[in-house]
């Protein structure tokens, strides 16, 4: 006896495949901008560096880092999993995508280089990388979520 697969299970199913479909391109994009920085002659000036610290190059053991990054990957992927079979907004799970993205990029550089590549030079700002700004677009979408949510809390 087969089991009829309803339309709600369908969406649950499309959600995490759009989601994994999209943190996979973001990835791709910082890892191809990454590449091009340690090997293509530069077209703009951007800086090269090995960051083996955390943000802003504040140094820890590299393996608690790696465990660390591992561990909060975890937590994401279950976060992504658990909110796709509910009705969250849009920008929360944007935002769980966002930083599952730059999560995976940074961890794919602990692990390929054993430090993250950063290449995007302001020169008033620490050298960063796209999978940062992920991270850094991430917090904010998760703030206006739960001032959203607070807001919704209130009324009721």
């Amino acid at each position: 006896m087969q089991k009829k697969i309803t339309k709600f299970q369908k969406s649950i199913v499309q959600k995490r495949l759009n989601s994994l479909i999209l943190i996979a391109i973001l990835v791709v994009i910082d890892q191809a901008l990454k590449f091009a920085v340690t090997r293509v002659p530069p077209i703009l000036e951007m800086s090269h560096l090995c960051n083996a610290g955390i943000a802003f190059g504040f140094k820890l053991m590299p393996q608690f880092i790696l465990l660390l990054n591992i561990l909060i990957l975890s937590w994401l992927i279950y976060c992504l999993v658990k909110k796709s079979r509910t009705n969250s907004s849009f920008l929360f799970i944007f935002a769980l995508i966002l930083l599952t993205a730059g999560a995976v990029s940074n961890t794919a550089d602990r692990i390929n280089f054993g430090c993250v590549i950063d290449y995007i030079d302001l020169k008033i700002w620490p050298v960063f990388n796209l999978a940062d700004t992920y991270i850094s677009i991430s917090f904010i979408l998760l703030i206006f979520h739960l001032l959203k949510e607070n807001k919704k809390a209130k009324k009721q």
